[in-house]
């Protein structure tokens, strides 16, 4: 009989004084055991065949630690020959033009203040390629969506890829459409035109009134809540699907009440707030005042009924996934889900990202079928096997890295800020949530 042990790389969490929370901080698979049947060795009176194999495949129990290494190799594999034949969705970054000026806008911070637009023989070339693409590998259910900047500045281009992409396409795909918006510029025909196509919206709104007007301005410094607001009430009169409200939060926005933001949320019709920390200044405020302020948004979330997201909640949501359904990196474009459509044709892995796969002029002239190898040369770096600065980690399979795009414009000490954030963040999670978790 074969001795099994537990590997060097599982982690437990105390959920009480009988139970405990062990996963391997690699692969990520969660598992709850009485905790007298678990010492720092191994796990008593498992007699179970099928939670044995779990174990084995989550990395749990190993008879030597060369079983985890042929396990993230095996992982691999899988990941390497689902995307092979993969096309993604494709997102628009619509332009870089915004009639706003946020004081955290990454989008100047990534790419530059000197306004740049996406041609609408640009759109059309990647929009015909990629719906070839889509036809070859029999993949029917297409995501489309559009970004910038503000999107809406350039409703006109908008309205001219959708009408495209209606007329010649939504007979043979089912075709769903979503957009970004600061939601400040809009008219009858905007709304009409987002209801008839049955767009998905997110929008951002930093606070309450006071604290939204400190940091979401109009080019004249002056506020855009009443704006905001009553624009989210003309669409929801329209029919118009918002799904999430966006919230960043910053230095100047810390304080709010979460209570009242949180009705307000409510009010205004949203099931779903997305909590952000201020990427551009990860290290304000102090680690202590941002952890305890988005728990904050977690319990009161909770009474409100409202789902609360965020990048921050991913690597406790990853500990309850298989490994097989989580991918390899940490956000969908790393995995090989959407690319980004610049501007200049460039296909790019994030809208924020300079790390391009390929052109689509190239693609086209040169007569290439969408090639994952391309793909796979640019990203396995970020993939768990080769995240050497995260070994060792106790949720570097869970985080996954985090958002690279973020970290590669952080210096050592914001990088480790937002490290520590997101370990913090999933330990605060795990206790919160220990009676779910235990069930």
């Amino acid at each position: 009989m074969i001795p099994y042990y537990l590997s060097s790389k599982v982690v437990s969490y105390n959920l009480n004084e009988n139970r405990v929370l062990l996963y391997n901080s690699k692969i990520g698979d969660a598992f709850v055991f009485e905790r007298k049947d678990v010492n720092e060795k191994k796990i008593n009176n498992i007699k179970d065949k099928f939670l044995k194999k779990e174990l084995l495949n989550g990395g749990i129990i190993v008879s030597n630690e060369s079983d985890l290494n042929k396990l993230v190799s095996e992982f691999k594999k899988k990941q390497e020959s689902y995307l092979k034949d993969k096309v993604p969705d494709i997102g628009f970054f619509v332009t870089n033009e915004c009639n706003l000026q946020c004081s955290y806008c990454i989008v100047n911070k990534m790419l530059g203040k000197t306004n740049f637009d996406m041609d609408i023989n640009t759109a059309i070339e990647s929009i015909d390629y990629f719906f070839a693409e889509y036809r070859r590998v029999n993949k029917h259910y297409i995501n489309i969506s559009f970004t910038g900047g503000e999107p809406l500045l350039k409703f006109k281009f908008i309205k001219d890829v959708v009408d495209y992409i209606d007329s010649k396409y939504s007979k043979n795909f089912e075709i769903k459409f979503a957009m970004n918006s600061n939601l400040t510029y809009l008219n009858e025909e905007i709304a009409d035109f987002l209801k008839k196509f049955r767009f998905t919206i997110a929008v951002s709104l930093d606070g309450t009134k006071f604290e939204n007007n400190k940091i979401r301005k109009f080019k004249d410094n002056s506020g855009t809540f009443n704006q905001i607001v009553g624009n989210i009430k003309f669409l929801r009169e329209k029919g118009v699907d918002l799904n999430t409200l966006s919230l960043t939060l910053t230095k100047e926005n810390i304080n709010m009440n979460v209570g009242s933001f949180m009705n307000l949320t409510k009010k205004l019709g949203f099931k779903r707030l997305r909590v952000e920390p201020d990427m551009t200044k990860i290290i304000e405020p102090r680690l202590d005042v941002l952890a305890n302020k988005i728990m904050k948004f977690e319990k009161i979330a909770k009474l409100f009924d409202i789902e609360l997201i965020g990048y921050w909640k991913k690597p406790y949501y990853n500990l309850f996934l298989k490994r097989k359904n989580l991918g390899m990196a940490f956000c969908s474009p790393y995995n090989g889900e959407v690319v980004s459509i610049q501007p200049s044709g460039n296909i790019a892995l994030c809208i924020y990202d300079h790390v391009y796969i390929d052109n689509i002029d190239n693609l086209i002239n040169n007569k290439k079928a969408w090639n994952w190898g391309n793909y796979l040369r640019k990203v396995e770096d970020f993939w768990i096997d080769n995240l050497k600065s995260c070994d060792g980690c106790e949720i570097e399979g869970l985080c996954l890295g985090g958002c690279h795009v973020s970290k590669s414009n952080l210096n050592d000490e914001e990088s480790e800020f937002m490290c520590d954030f997101y370990r913090t963040m999933t330990k605060k999670l795990i206790t919160f949530h220990s009676k779910e978790i235990e069930k």
